[in-house]
């Protein structure tokens, strides 16, 4: 809290006005992310289309998500077992939850149109949250194009075919 306070030219009440402590910052930074993911994973098993776009609509928009937090992502992974022993981490994981019940069902139309080849669900949506989350530690997604070429990478891995243009 005294690096933000001195990285903000705030002073540490100043700061402690907008933030009871360290932890409630993290779930700030966590709810920043993980808000706007629900939502885009919402929108996109609603959204028209074929299956095969929504999951590379989806896989887009967390991506570019990513890219335009790529700060928060970085807080998150770093801090995450911090939070998980706190009691607000449940909150938080209900939503991530809620997020994965959305991707399972886009990646079980998926499977029943035969467009996935493999037969575990499990394995596919861990395999699939493994590698987004974790993206940018290899990859600082830079500009926007970079999130939807990484993206677009992960929707082949994962169908075993080309993603549609842009």
């Amino acid at each position: 809290m005294n690096d933000l306070a001195e990285t903000t030219e705030m002073t540490g009440a100043a700061l402690y006005h907008y933030v009871d402590d360290k932890e409630q910052l993290l779930l700030l930074i966590c709810e920043e992310l993980m808000d706007p993911l629900l939502r885009l994973s919402e929108e996109a098993a609603a959204g028209a289309g074929a299956p095969e776009e929504k999951l590379q609509d989806l896989l887009r928009a967390w991506l570019l998500h990513y890219q335009a937090h790529y700060d928060h992502v970085r807080v998150v992974s770093q801090e995450r077992p911090t939070l998980e022993r706190e009691s607000a981490w449940l909150y938080l994981r209900e939503k991530r939850s809620a997020f994965e019940h959305q991707l399972d069902t886009l990646l079980g139309a998926l499977r029943s149109g035969g467009t996935l080849s493999s037969g575990d669900p499990l394995l596919v949506r861990s395999s699939l949250i493994a590698m987004v989350d974790y993206t940018p530690q290899w990859n600082p997604l830079r500009e926007p194009a970079d999130a939807i070429e990484v993206a677009d990478g992960y929707w082949r891995l994962i169908t075993g075919r080309p993603a549609a243009a842009t």
